[in-house]
């Protein structure tokens, strides 16, 4: 398997996680990687595993690369990503995709006319477990869809107290569980259901807007989206962290022959009409030896993403489904349309009768 040269714009998530996942697969070699705001070069180049750490992420664009991950916050994924694509190099970008639509629209429009590969970090596509819900769902287990109910938490709460969030805390930046986790769910929404939102109200919620030192805070920590897919099945996204509860992850399909539920990404289970539950058999997840401990967790979504990727990038086209810049531009639609809707308290239509775009 060629190896593809990467640099990684980013020391935090890049370094941690990004750079030693793409080690780990036979088909990258990062090359490079470069802080986004002067950090300490030893701990980039200690937790990377790359020597080469950059003062400054344009320098990576005149390497001789073949793709650039853009691993910065989401106020600077445009600039980032734009200047990648003008530089022939095809991109990585993570969630969410840009600060609104017509960024992230910008970006696309860019990529399509330089023909590049442009990939979204919607990794958790490929968990086994949400593999399993997809594939369910598909195969028609569950009847036609009625219902999805998608409900997480996260016990934050200590340490939304305790420790500063910087740019995750400001909306301008892009902060906010919204954009972090919301980002996800709605691509999972309509990866599962391969259906599109036809409308949605929302309610985003600040419940620790002071933090240590007098941070001020007005990004979301918690937020409730509920709509209609243009099938006419229903939704409901719920999701909080200024809690002291056990964090945990459920999801309920509900169709009209069965259910299939998941439990924290680790169990599914599958119940159709009078007959008991049954847990259901999940694919083997791909594995790393040697990953540190903060890119471990993310080896059985990131392996698969990263094939994905690379058999893209060689053959010049996304192959299977890989997360595109297609799927960003799809969530960031949501994103803005929840955001429109809990600041006006007015329900966002997005779809006409026939499925097609409605614009704001």
């Amino acid at each position: 398997m060629d190896a593809l040269r990467v640099g990684i714009a980013g020391t935090g998530f890049g370094a941690r996680v990004h750079a030693p996942m793409l080690s780990a697969h036979p088909g990258f070699e990062p090359v490079a990687i470069a802080s986004l705001h002067r950090g300490d070069p030893d701990r980039a180049r200690a937790e990377s595993g790359i020597a080469n750490v950059l003062g400054d992420w344009h320098d990576l664009i005149d390497l001789p690369l073949d793709l650039l991950v853009v691993a910065a916050n989401p106020e600077l994924h445009r600039e980032i990503t734009e200047a990648a694509l003008q530089a022939g190099l095809h991109v990585l970008c993570e969630k969410p995709m840009a600060l609104d639509l017509a960024e992230a629209e910008s970006m696309e429009s860019l990529r399509r006319s330089q023909d590049r590969i442009g990939a979204i970090t919607f990794e958790f596509r490929f968990r086994p477990a949400r593999a399993a819900v997809r594939s369910l769902i598909a195969d028609g287990a569950i009847g036609r869809i009625l219902h999805v109910a998608y409900v997480g938490q996260d016990r934050r709460l200590p340490q939304l107290h305790s420790a500063p969030l910087g740019w995750l805390g400001r909306s301008s930046q892009g902060g906010g569980r919204l954009g972090a986790l919301g980002s996800h769910m709605f691509d999972s929404l309509r990866y599962w259901t391969g259906d599109e939102v036809a409308e949605l109200s929302a309610q985003l919620t600040t419940h620790v807007a002071e933090g240590p030192g007098d941070e001020r805070r007005d990004a979301d920590d918690a937020f409730q989206v509920f709509g209609r897919l243009v099938s006419g099945a229903t939704f409901l996204l719920d999701y909080r962290s200024a809690t002291t509860r056990p964090s945990g992850w459920q999801l309920e399909v509900h169709g009209s022959e069965g259910t299939v539920a998941l439990s924290d990404d680790r169990t599914v289970r599958l119940q159709r009409g009078d007959a008991d539950w049954r847990e259901v058999e999940l694919p083997e997840a791909q594995e790393a030896p040697r990953l540190p401990e903060t890119a471990r967790g993310y080896a059985s979504a990131m392996l698969p993403f990263l094939d994905r990727l690379h058999r893209s990038v060689v053959a010049g086209r996304p192959s299977g489904d890989l997360p595109t810049f297609q799927d960003g531009v799809a969530s960031q639609r949501l994103l803005d349309a929840a955001r429109r809707a809990s600041d006006t308290g007015q329900r966002q239509v997005l779809r006409g009768p026939t499925g097609q775009v409605v614009r704001p």
